[in-house]
């Protein structure tokens, strides 16, 4: 239900308006009712209103400074001021504190109809926006309010969680480009029209968490569907589900288990689903153990030897392998990391290497082409790249570098993804050496200097809008905005001097 409050000084007009509202579409619930403003202000300070008809001229609180209050403090309401005055000031004074409509006493039912629809889908996109923060903040581990129907309606019932991760060809930022992104986006709603679901994309990462409530009916068939509309055009498309329902509290927990899942069970180079341990198409990491051992001892020894063409006669045998049982990007990564380990030792730089040509391309003719380079630099190298010692004193220059690329770019949403194929190093690396050089990981300190520069906005320049503020600094959500801010600051954006 929209809950609305009526602001009207005449009692008569006022329960005709209440009586109107109710008896033109049952979805607006009149719960409030108030005769000027300051009354109003009490009730909006104790409940939760989503829309305010308001007067203008009335004893006791008038409605302009109403709109006023309800501008600065509480721009998440809609408003709608039914006035006998026909005056412009009065309208341009609506209208700048926010305003959804203004319409003249007596109340044209045919305009009334047309606004409460407007309102009614202005009502749900908010409430969209807010389950789609509340499901953010879930996944996030940000504890929500206790007083949030939002919150009530999350907790009260249980989700079907299904992860997507796509790898964008070319290894562009941002995973896809706008385009295949917006066929993805349409394919999901597509693909859950018929139930009641929330999105939320991690922009950078190339990541959709999808959460639908109670049921999915013939989950693995959707899926499918989705990697059929999307194709292997623009790359890959890894997707994992979990075979039960879960608790929203324990969004985060099961959203872990669903990464781990896709890096454990997706298949090189083909777009994949899996769920509660069944896999499409299926896989298999078995090794024919002396086989392998065999051809793998002699590829080592190439390797040690420098002798790049035996190397890459045997990878070109191992990988035949891999592609015809569908081997997992894990279970690549791993058989590289133990060949490379084994013929030059261990370092960053070449974990970093092996795991970028894994995840970063899509078809076994880029990956070895990634491998065989590797392996030249290696034996031009000798065991330069093996020393962890020249990797550690080069990181001090790396950090400075990721501090000034998040300085330089934080009006935009950085995520992992984009830091981790910007500066070639996997994302827990790059957060593990950031948080110890400069005592933060780099997503909050992001936040810290979007916090500063906000501090900074507000402080020169008295009166700012707190939207226009939220969208210099990054943010296009300006409820979400000033919801950091507090955490931040410890007050609204509205109250900081």
């Amino acid at each position: 239900m929209i809950n609305v409050l009526v602001v009207e000084d005449e009692p008569p007009i006022q329960r005709m308006i209440c009586k109107t509202i109710s008896g033109m579409d049952q979805e607006f619930s009149v719960r409030y009712t108030a005769f000027n403003g300051i009354q109003a202000r009490r009730i909006l300070e104790a409940e939760e209103v989503d829309v305010v008809f308001t007067d203008i001229m009335m004893i006791g609180g008038d409605g302009i400074t109403l709109l006023q209050y309800l501008h600065k403090y509480r721009p998440e309401i809609q408003t709608v001021v039914l006035s006998g005055y026909e005056r412009f000031e009065y309208a341009k004074q609506a209208y700048k504190n926010g305003v959804t409509d203004y319409l003249l006493k007596p109340v044209n039912k045919s305009e009334l109809r047309d606004i409460l629809e407007v309102l009614k889908k202005q009502y749900h996109q908010r409430m969209r926006n807010r389950r789609q923060e509340c499901f953010k903040d879930l996944l996030d581990g940000i504890k929500l309010p206790q007083k949030s129907c939002i919150y009530d309606e999350l907790l009260a019932s249980s989700w079907y969680l299904l992860l997507i991760r796509v790898l964008g060809r070319g290894g562009a930022k941002g995973g896809l480009n706008p385009e295949t992104q917006k066929s993805l986006e349409s394919g999901l709603i597509k693909m859950f029209r018929n139930e009641e679901a929330v999105f939320q994309t991690s922009d950078g990462a190339g990541e959709y968490v999808v959460a639908v409530r109670d049921s999915i009916p013939d989950m693995e068939a959707k899926a499918l569907e989705l990697l059929n509309v999307m194709g292997q055009s623009d790359g890959v498309i890894a997707m994992a589900g979990l075979p039960e329902p879960v608790r929203a509290q324990d969004f985060r927990q099961h959203l872990l288990e669903l990464r781990i899942q896709i890096m454990t069970e997706s298949i090189y180079g083909k777009s994949c689903y899996s769920c509660g341990g069944r896999s499409c198409p299926p896989h298999d990491d078995t090794w024919e153990q002396d086989v392998r051992e065999e051809a793998f001892s002699v590829m080592v020894k190439a390797l040690k030897s420098g002798d790049s063409r035996g190397v890459c006669s045997q990878l070109n045998t191992f990988m035949r392998e891999f592609e015809e049982k569908n081997k997992t990007c894990m279970a690549i990564e791993n058989f590289m990391m133990e060949f490379l380990e084994r013929g030059k030792g261990s370092s960053h730089s070449v974990r970093a290497s092996v795991w970028n040509a894994v995840y970063e391309t899509f078809s076994y003719e880029e990956l070895k082409e990634r491998i065989f380079q590797l392996v030249e630099r290696l034996n031009q190298q000798g065991e330069d790249m093996a020393e962890d010692g020249n990797g550690e004193e080069a990181m001090p220059q790396m950090v400075v570098m990721i501090e000034q690329y998040l300085v330089d770019n934080y009006q935009r949403n950085i995520k992992a993804g984009e830091l981790s194929m910007e500066f070639g190093f996997v994302s827990e690396y790059i957060s593990r050496i950031f948080k110890k050089y400069v005592g933060l990981s780099p997503s909050r300190y992001l936040t810290k200097i979007r916090m500063e520069k906000a501090c900074q906005l507000i402080k020169n320049h008295p009166g700012i809008q707190v939207k226009e503020v939220a969208d210099q600094v990054g943010y296009k959500d300006i409820h979400y905005f000033s919801k950091v801010f507090r955490k931040e600051m410890g007050v609204w954006p509205s109250e900081y001097k």
